[in-house]
């Protein structure tokens, strides 16, 4: 599997479209879609669509990225893991979107324990869901 894995994209369209000509099978996005301080989710939309539109891709916001990007959006071909996990072929993918509490205050923050509790569930739940988990290379 080809994977190609991209950040801090902060709302480059240009430079997403010149990805185009990257072979892959997916495309992991680590957060920061948008700018900082652009709170319309539909900014965050229009950035991860055109990913979306080239290869499925999962995603997790970043801390720039708008609090409503935290929510499953209907973008197709492709899939929010904030809090979540997703299996494809032998990996599984385990997300969580922002960060821990910065300097900057940015509009995805969370204390280290909210965000320690949360993959505790995240991981709990993966374990109860998937009895066999084979990784392999």
């Amino acid at each position: 599997m080809k994977i190609l894995l991209i950040s801090d994209i902060h709302n480059s369209i240009e430079n997403i479209k010149k990805l185009r000509e990257v072979e892959r099978d997916v495309t992991f996005v680590a957060g920061d879609l948008v700018e900082c301080g652009i709170l319309d989710v539909n900014k965050f939309i229009e950035v991860l669509e055109e990913i979306a539109h080239q290869t499925f891709t999962v995603y997790v916001p970043g801390n720039c990225d708008p609090p409503d990007s935290l929510t499953e959006l209907n973008v197709e071909n492709s899939i929010n893991v904030h809090r979540r996990f997703y299996k494809i072929e032998n990996y599984i993918v385990i997300g969580h979107g922002g960060s821990n509490p910065t300097p900057f205050f940015t509009p995805i923050e969370l204390p280290e324990d909210e965000i320690y509790k949360n993959l505790e569930e995240i991981f709990s739940k993966m374990l109860n869901e998937l009895k066999d988990i084979k990784i392999s290379e």
